[in-house]
């Protein structure tokens, strides 16, 4: 019974073995048939298409079931074709493989109830064409490794051999054409790629690219929250090519828990990406990051002679959230380390863009923090055009008070798709001092490296050619007045860059401020000689039949001439050799030195002048020659300019009343329109002025001679006069005679230069007096004071001085205007000697109805000779007096006053001192 059972058994099992193996061999032999493969096709097809919504084509070449495997090939992935526009992205993006190798595992389909695959896949391309960026093959590779409930596969790797990645941007042609391999291992959470790239190329239309792009990566990505939870670690090598130059470079970086840092460097440190910061929170991802670039990059980009000569490094900062890129981008372009020919192009300069989107830009570019431009930048359809204007004021180191206003500087610029450069420009400028705008607009256009530029402002027009290369040359440059030629600039047909340029004085006279423009009214004109080198002008500086008035000095200059050094780039000017002669006299600098700031103004100065015997004529009331030495100078930005020297006079005549406040008033009220017109910026003074040979005043009333010893100190605007003038010898001239200055002096207060302190001495013999007058005071309050031996009175020291006659009774005669107009006369304006006369007629005019009656009569008690006096002062004024010269006070009086013809009061005074009076009165009876 057992082996009966036993037996069974086995026949059992053997027949179940059978029927399992026959059902193996059944099945084998079904999937080798082509009916059974071009099922599995059309389900792998259909299968696809449910889970991604793409169109899968392939041939099944053979299915194993035992080893759950199945190799495919001519796999072709791409967009589904219905529709019009799907069809115009099948053309657009798509993934073809030679050979794919699946295998699957039966555990897994038992356990997990869903078929683990491992993909092997070989000769694989992978092509996109894309606007901006590549996006359609990114969510490809999202998809296939994410999670999918409504399927039964997962696929847990994927590994590629012979691969190859083709992406190209249609807008600009930029294209990538890489070589790669690639391995994916998929987990419950995440999928590991290993990626490397061998022998890669990536190229941009203009002719810059990559090649031999080799690259060792490794990403860690999560399904959920992929940037905040991404580990990364690259590591690349790459050439840059451009115009047939290669430049080998690197990158590396490594990424953990939404930090990342990443290093990007050229072998030869032209371009440096480093660091790269990223962080990455729930809701951002924020990337930090500086580029510095070496200025010989830019020789890769663009074809110019000018970018051989640039040097330096230019750092560009980025910051940037990847959830939301272009509402988030900062950029900063520091350009301060850019140099051209080792000197500074935008020393301190920065663009900060602040408006920006995936067409356009606009930033303001900033020097030493200080926003100076407004620009705008906008590519559309391959041209570009840029739009820019001063956001600050902008004024040139002159002194004719030029300067241009916020918006004052607009330029338009448009660069096309062959590189061709055209725009136009507007300035308005203002003048500050004259209260004047002027507005000058034109194009210009750039081909070639040929800049051609016109415009007009008012009646003037321009047009020239400016050869832009490695150096810039003006082959020809002409500004026209109504027709005529103002300024002619032009190079030598053999020698561009020897330039020889004509600027004719009425082109300046328009510029200059009104009190220079009388200077400019003669023909003639300035000539610059030289040539331009390393970005600075040398060249010869001479007038052509000048004769230019200087204000307020009855003197002209007759030629100029010197050399210069004008260097654009690092904005400094030397003058070398000096010369300027004038009609008499002349001024000599060996060298004068000039440096200016960003905004063109003097942050440094060193200039010394020698004077040598220059005539000076101040409102043709002083004459000097004036020899000497001037120092100009400026040690930093922030001092004011200084001019010290030591002045000497020679042959000096003044005449003009220095004893008058209106003298000194004139002085520095010439002072104060020479400033405003010639100097804005403040100016020290330290300046001794000396009289060589004395001072020579001649005036009508006063011939003196004196000597200087002033010191200038203050400001140009407000100027602090110290020291004095000191009087040696000289006369006033009184009618009847002159008295001699003994001693005097002029005491110059710093405070208040209109009101120096006098003090003057005259002393003269007048028949047998000693008259001695004394002023002191100032010359806003001045006093004078007469004494003589033998003692008299003012009185009749004043009738003494200008009738000869010191009788006291001549007091009654001299009129009470006598004192103040003599005062007047001695501080007031130099009179000329006809008003000085005229004056003095006056006074003497009273003595017109004065008679004098002499009487020899003996008096030897008394002593002396008598004299009678009769005046007829007016109709109704008379008077006799009847005196003894020597006993003046045995004097008889009668004055007579007609109030009408019946009314007459008189005065009388009898010997010896008595005094009395009587009215008399008249009746008529008809």
């Amino acid at each position: 019974m057992k082996l009966f059972k036993s037996f069974y058994i086995k026949v059992m099992l053997h027949v179940i073995l059978g029927l399992f193996l026959g059902g193996i061999i059944a099945l084998i032999y079904v999937t080798s048939t082509d009916g059974f493969k071009k099922y599995l096709e059309k389900k792998i097809s259909q299968q696809f298409e449910q889970d991604f919504g793409l169109q899968l084509v392939c041939n099944v070449d053979d299915v194993d079931l035992l080893t759950c495997s199945v190799s495919i090939s001519n796999i072709s992935i791409t967009p589904l074709t219905s529709g019009a526009f799907v069809e115009q992205e099948k053309n657009q993006w798509s993934i073809i493989a030679e050979k794919m190798l699946v295998r699957g595992s039966w555990l897994s389909l038992i356990t997990k109830r869903a078929l683990t695959l491992h993909m092997h896949l070989d000769h694989v391309v992978m092509m996109e064409l894309f606007e901006t960026k590549p996006e359609k093959l990114a969510d490809f590779f999202v998809k296939i490794f994410s999670k999918i409930s409504t399927t039964w596969l997962i696929y847990e790797s994927v590994f590629i051999k012979n691969g190859l990645l083709y992406c190209k941007r249609t807008v600009d042609g930029l294209y990538a054409h890489i070589p790669y391999a690639c391995q994916l291992q998929s987990n419950a959470d995440s999928v590991k790629i290993q990626l490397y790239l061998k022998d890669g190329v990536a190229w941009y239309h203009q002719g810059a690219g990559l090649e031999k792009i080799s690259a060792s990566c490794v990403f860690d990505v999560p399904f959920e929250n992929s940037l905040n939870l991404l580990h990364a670690d690259v590591s690349a090598t790459y050439d840059i090519y451009k115009n047939d130059l290669k430049i080998p470079g690197f990158a590396s970086g490594t990424m953990r828990c939404g930090q990342a840092q990443i290093s990007i460097k050229t072998e030869d440190g032209v371009v440096v990406v480093d660091p790269i910061n990223i962080k990455c929170k729930q809701n951002s991802c924020w990337c930090d990051m500086s580029v510095q670039a070496d200025s010989n990059v830019l020789k890769y980009f663009y074809e110019s002679v000018l970018l051989s000569d640039l040097q330096g490094k230019i750092v560009t900062n980025f910051k940037f959230d990847l959830y939301n890129f272009w509402s988030s981008l900062l950029v900063t372009v520091s350009l301060e380390d850019l140099l051209y020919k080792t000197k500074s192009v935008f020393p301190g300069g920065k663009f900060i863009i602040k408006e920006h989107d995936q067409t356009r830009a606009s930033g303001i570019l900033q020097i030493h923090e200080k926003d100076l431009f407004k620009i705008d930048l906008q590519s559309l359809d391959g041209e570009k055009r840029l739009h820019a204007q001063n956001y600050g004021r902008l004024k040139w180191p002159s002194m004719f008070g030029w300067m241009i206003e916020n918006d004052g500087l607009v330029i338009d610029v448009e660069r096309d798709t062959k590189g061709n450069i055209s725009g136009s420009y507007k300035i308005t400028v203002q003048n500050i001092i004259l209260k004047q705008q002027k507005i000058a607009q034109g194009t210009f256009a750039w081909r070639d490296g040929l800049l051609n530029i016109a415009g007009k402002a008012d009646n003037f027009t321009w047009e020239g050619i400016i050869s832009i290369g490695s150096e810039i040359v003006f082959k020809n440059f002409q500004i026209y007045d109504k027709g005529q030629v103002v300024l002619d600039v032009s190079s030598d047909e053999e020698q561009n860059n020897y330039i020889t340029s004509s600027i004719d004085f009425s082109l300046v006279q328009k510029i200059v401020p009104e009190s220079l423009k009388k200077s400019f009214t003669q023909d003639g004109a300035f000539v610059v000689r030289g040539f331009i080198k390393d970005g600075t002008l040398y060249g010869n500086i001479q007038t052509h039949y000048a004769h230019i008035r200087l204000p307020y000095v009855y003197n002209v200059i007759s030629n100029m001439s010197m050399s210069c050094e004008l260097d654009f780039v690092q904005k400094s000017l030397v003058l070398h050799d000096i010369v300027i002669d004038l009609h008499e006299g002349a001024m000599h600098c060996q060298r004068a030195t000039f440096w200016f700031n960003n905004q063109l103004e003097l942050s440094f100065v060193h200039a010394p002048v020698i004077l040598d015997k220059i005539m000076m004529s101040l409102h043709k009331g002083i004459y000097s020659l004036v020899s000497g030495r001037l120092f100009l100078h400026k040690l930093q930005q922030d001092q004011s300019l200084n001019l010290e020297g030591q002045l000497f006079l020679h042959k000096t005549q003044i005449h003009e009343n220095i004893l008058s406040s209106e003298f000194h008033e004139m002085i520095m009220q010439m002072s104060d329109s020479s400033s405003q017109s010639v100097a804005q910026d403040i100016i020290n003074l330290d300046i001794g002025l000396m009289v060589f040979d004395g001072l020579e005043i001649k005036t009508s009333f006063m011939d003196a001679r004196a000597m200087i010893d002033v010191h200038l100190q203050g400001t140009v605007q407000k100027p602090k006069i110290s020291g004095g003038i000191q009087f040696v010898n000289g006369q006033l001239q009184f009618p009847f005679k002159p008295i001699d200055i003994v001693s005097g002096k002029i005491l110059f207060v710093p405070d208040q230069p209109l009101d120096p302190i006098i003090e003057l001495t005259a002393r003269g013999k007048l028949k047998k007096y000693l008259v001695t007058m004394q002023a002191w005071g100032t010359a806003l309050d001045p006093h004078i004071k007469f004494q003589s031996q033998p003692y008299l009175n003012e009185e009749q020291i004043l009738s003494l001085l200008i009738l000869g006659v010191e009788d006291q009774s001549l007091s009654l005669m001299v009129p009470a205007f006598l004192t103040q107009k003599l005062q007047e006369i001695i501080f007031g304006p130099a009179l000329s000697r006809t008003k000085l006369k005229s004056i003095f007629d006056v006074i003497l005019k009273s003595m017109k109805y004065v008679r004098f009656l002499p009487q020899f009569t003996s008096q030897a008690d008394r002593g002396g000779m008598r004299g009678i006096f009769e005046i007829d002062a007016s109709e109704n004024l008379h008077a006799r007096l009847d005196t003894n010269f020597l006993q003046i006070e045995d004097t008889k009086a009668d004055i007579d006053y007609d109030f009408t013809d019946d009314i007459k009061l008189r005065l009388q005074k009898d010997v010896p001192s008595t005094y009395g009076g009587e009215v008399e009165f008249r009746w008529k009876f008809s």
